[in-house]
């Protein structure tokens, strides 16, 4: 097969694609794909030769993208090339070529493996080579030349050939498995082959076998396996890794990230050799004179390169600590929870050293919304994790206090900073032992309340803050009056952002703490008013004593901050607190509302259309329709209208959506069926986000376009179709059609399981609005095509958590109407039903024998737990069937297997697993 008739088009293709004119690229493209259908196998063919064997003469850099783009070409599908011409599905080219075709390319591959001097060719090779692996074994067309090429290059003198077959083993894990040949590699010469390649003389190659362990401990052992050689194996890593230098340890550390994040008790046997080596990795820099932060000498490096290294450190230390905290945190009688609590301590106080002691930048700024990149958040998200990770141990806690007690003494600022940062960040782990040592942690930090330096208040307001929404509302309780006085006094600060973090103490202070709320409503048939007129976290109990004696002072002191001219980012958040007190505090408010309520409507008025104050106008607007939601409809609705004329004037300028669609739902909420005219401004824009739906894709994009952008505004639109459903009832009547098309298709499609249990709820929520305004139902087929859906809707359900939804929506949906189900739909969900429950019954027996068989193994309660839920669902689907199934027991169409029906249903019951 020659390619020299293609080398002309070659040379001009490669240009192209490198090129950054995306016209001159996208038609290269364009003419390698109409190649390649012409001619798949030259073309694979070509691309291999360029690449590996230099064939043409191109340059380095040409034949690193021929070899990628090899890699790309031959396993995405090819619009002009179909295995069967009369279903004209698109194939990739590998799946055309013949296997003399497949050899030859193979063949290209391992001279370039052998022959190939230049190190930038030979990782380009290596990636693509690992590619093919991949691709022909998925396809049962294994790379069967290839292992006997490796073997012959890690016994080579030229580390770059070694290296190169541990970069292959790393790509293609499952290599020398009975899945690529025939005879499978013994485990122990495989695990030879990695000793060998973490003890490698050169530094590159012990790298490269470290990824290329990880990659077969994962996929090219079985358990027993891994369970047996894994842990000798994970010594060896562990001790090469340690004879390395520092200025290359993150490489390396990264290759064991990996492996302890998935088999960190493989590490068990290594740790007198792991954790002095992590300890000293961790170990700070010392930039505060006669305070070290550690008991071993801190790695010198560059700054940047030294916090990318410790940052693996702590990832392998923390995954080691997780698999079992009681065995390492009791490491040299607990000296390791000191040691990484005074590391990151010490990292942030270090990585502030050239902060300054004026902090002028800061003090001055005043886009709060942009995030500061360089401010060093890592040791506060890590104390943090170490909290959660020991959060029943009060060791944590013990070793910040300790460290506490001689930086608040300190006179640089940053070590009193960091203090205060470190008791919040592990605030949340440590609440239990905080909470019982709550009068030490406030008589330790209190004095800083009124320290020099402006960023220590600031700081010791979000501790506060923080304080309050972790404890359990224990600061509330116990010290209300003295934390009020402390925050409301901070208010008049010289500094702007002291007070600002004032106000924002006071809002966690006012918060309601309770049990979040339940994604969606109760049942419909509850029919609960706090499901159309509370806000999410109302009916949550209130963990503090009321702030209602307290409302005037409060309000004064806000209020005398919001008439005065200073930073919108000030007056956004006192607005904040004030919505957050209202939502609180609700009725208290009445008093105060009037005077509030003017303020707020006199600075939407001037400020509503300047897009350089929008931020301060979606606070004004939501502060304002918070305010009604807490006074009420009595009070509200002479400001409902011209808050809703504000909002209908700026929800098409570039402002926040998400504000002025809130501030919809919330005037809704307070105003009942008088928010109707506005219904017309609302709806469409929130059934054209529900209407959203992602494309099919492979198993691997699910999860991504399941939590995407659209997919959560999918979900919120849906819970705001809810509110206005529920709260405007006959009014809802203009949109029903529309909305009930958007909900049923939403409950036959994928991507969200909340959206399909708002849409399981709204059905019978809309069959209300339907009979309230004495329409649709009259159309039998409307129903019938409904109850036609969701029966259709169950066998391709396939978590009983949603067929449980499924049946509960029906439910709900014959006791609405108070009609029978449509006769073409009975024997229909019967049949179905009986169906289900034979699938569920199968699944009992394979889970029984599958307990029998797992019972024994380490893995046990793990797999039982996820189990037992499974099974909770079912039975919860299998209550909502048979209540289904009663209201239609007695129709004739029925009366001959719905017995049959029942029978299967204590069958099942009976299968039920013995946990």
């Amino acid at each position: 097969m020659s390619t020299e008739h293609l080398l002309k088009d070659f040379s001009g293709i490669l240009e192209g694609v490198a090129s950054p004119n995306n016209q001159e690229r996208h038609e290269a493209e364009v003419r390698l794909t109409q190649l390649t259908a012409q001619s798949p196998g030259p073309v694979l063919l070509l691309l291999a030769q360029i690449g590996a064997q230099g064939v043409g003469g191109f340059q380095v850099e040409s034949r690193q993208l021929a070899l990628v783009l090899l890699r790309r070409v031959a396993f995405d599908p090819n619009r002009g090339l179909f295995l069967n011409a009369s279903a004209r599905v698109p194939t990739p080219p590998f799946d055309v070529i013949p296997e003399g075709t497949r050899g030859r390319i193979e063949r290209v591959l391992t001279a370039g493996l052998e022959d190939e001097m230049d190190t930038r060719i030979r990782k380009a090779l290596g990636s693509t080579v690992g590619d093919w692996v991949k691709g022909s074994v998925k396809r049962r067309r294994p790379f069967a030349g290839l292992s006997p090429v490796l073997f012959k290059l890690i016994a080579s003198n030229r580390a770059f050939h070694r290296f190169t077959s541990y970069q292959i083993l790393r790509e293609s894990p499952h290599l020398l498995s009975g899945s690529n040949l025939q005879e499978p590699w013994p485990t122990e010469k495989v695990a030879e082959l990695l000793f060998a390649g973490v003890n490698d003389p050169s530094i590159d190659v012990r790298v490269e076998a470290l990824r290329a362990l990880g990659g077969i401990l994962h996929e090219g052992f079985t358990d027993a396996e891994r369970e047996s050689l894994g842990p000798l194996l994970v010594e060896a890593a562990v001790t090469a890794v340690v004879s390395m230098p520092s200025d290359v340890l993150v490489h390396p550390l990264e290759a064991l990230v990996d492996i302890a994040s998935d088999f960190p008790r493989l590490f068990f046997a290594s740790l007198p050799i792991l954790i002095p080596f992590l300890v000293s990795c961790i170990a700070p820099p010392s930039t505060l004179s006669g305070h070290p932060f550690s008991r071993v000498a801190h790695l010198e490096m560059q700054w940047s390169a030294w916090e990318d290294m410790s940052a693996m450190a702590f990832e392998v230390l923390f995954n080691v600590i997780i698999a079992d905290r009681n065995s390492v945190v009791m490491w040299q009688n607990g000296a390791l929870v000191v040691d990484v609590v005074d590391a990151l301590i010490g990292r942030q106080i270090a990585a502030f050293a050239a902060e300054g002691e004026q902090c002028q930048e800061w003090i001055e700024t005043e886009d709060l919304e942009d995030d500061d990149e360089t401010y060093p958040s890592y040791p506060e998200y890590m104390l943090n994790r170490f909290s959660l990770i020991l959060c029943m141990d009060g060791s944590v806690l013990a070793a910040v206090g300790r460290q506490a007690a001689l930086l608040v003494r300190r006179p640089e600022w940053r070590a009193r900073y960091c203090t205060l940062m470190a008791i919040a960040s592990v605030a949340e782990g440590c609440h239990e032992s905080m909470s019982q040592g709550l009068p030490q942690v406030l008589e330790l930090i209190t004095p800083l309340s009124v320290d020099e330096h402006p960023r220590v208040r600031y700081g010791f307001l979000y501790c506060i803050g923080v304080m309050c929404d972790t404890l359990s509302g224990e600061v509330q309780r116990r010290y209300s009056d003295a934390t009020l006085q402390l925050v409301l006094s901070m208010l008049d600060d010289p500094v702007t952002r002291v007070r600002a973090a004032a106000a924002a103490a006071l809002t966690h202070f006012a918060k309601v703490h309770g049990a979040p709320p339940s994604p969606v409503a109760p049942r419909m048939e509850l029919r609960l008013a706090e499901l159309a007129h509370d806000d999410e976290g109302d009916s949550a109990k209130l963990e503090r004593p009321s702030l209602a004696p307290r409302l005037q002072p409060i309000l004064e002191r806000l209020m005398g901050v919001l008439t005065v001219e200073g930073p919108l980012y000030l007056h956004q958040e006192v607005l904040d607190t004030i919505a957050t007190l209202a939502k609180a505090e609700r009725n208290a408010f009445v008093p105060f509302y009037r005077d509030i309520m003017d303020h707020i409507l006199r600075t939407l008025e001037k400020t509503a259309t300047d897009e350089s104050r929008k931020k301060l106008v979606c606070s004004a607007l939501l502060c304002g329709v918070q305010l009604g939601r807490a006074v009420g409809k009595e009070h509200f609705y002479g400001d409902a209208i011209p808050l809703c004329k504000i909002m209908l004037s700026i929800q098409n300028l570039p402002m926040s959506d998400d504000d002025v669609r809130h501030g919809w739902v919330k005037v809704a909420k307070t105003i009942g069926k008088d928010f109707s005219p506005f219904l017309q401004f609302v709806i469409p824009d929130v059934l054209k986000r529900a209407e959203y739906t992602p494309a099919a894709t492979d198993d691997d994009d699910w999860y991504d376009q399941s939590r995407s952008a659209e997919m959560q505004e999918k979900e919120e639109a849906f819970a705001h179709l809810q509110t206005y459903v529920l709260v405007m009832e006959e009014k809802y009547a203009p949109f029903l059609s529309d909305t009930m098309d958007v909900v049923l298709a939403a409950v036959a499609s994928w991507g969200s399981e909340a959206v399909r249990e708002y849409a399981c709820f709204l059905i019978p929520g809309l069959l209300q609005a339907a009979k309230d305004a004495d329409m649709w139902l009259g159309d039998e087929g409307n129903l019938e095509g409904l109850f036609r859906l969701l029966i259709n809707a169950i066998p391709h359900e396939e978590d009983a958590a949603g067929v449980a939804q499924l049946y509960q929506s029906m439910c709900d949906s014959l006791r609405v109407i108070h009609m029978p189900l449509p006769q073409g739909n009975v024997a229909h969900l019967v049949r179905t039903s009986l169906d289900w429950l034979s699938s569920v019954y199968d699944k009992r027996v394979d889970r029984a024998a599958k307990q029998h068989q797992m019972v024994k193994q380490r893995d046990y309660d793990e797999w039982a737990e996820f189990e037992q839920i499974d099974e909770e669902s079912e039975d919860e689907a299998v209550t909502g069937m048979y209540e289904v199934l009663k209201l239609i027991q007695h129709y004739p169409d029925a009366l001959g297997i719905v017995g049959e029906v029942f029978a299967m249903t204590q069958k099942v019951q009976g299968a039920k697993s013995e946990w």
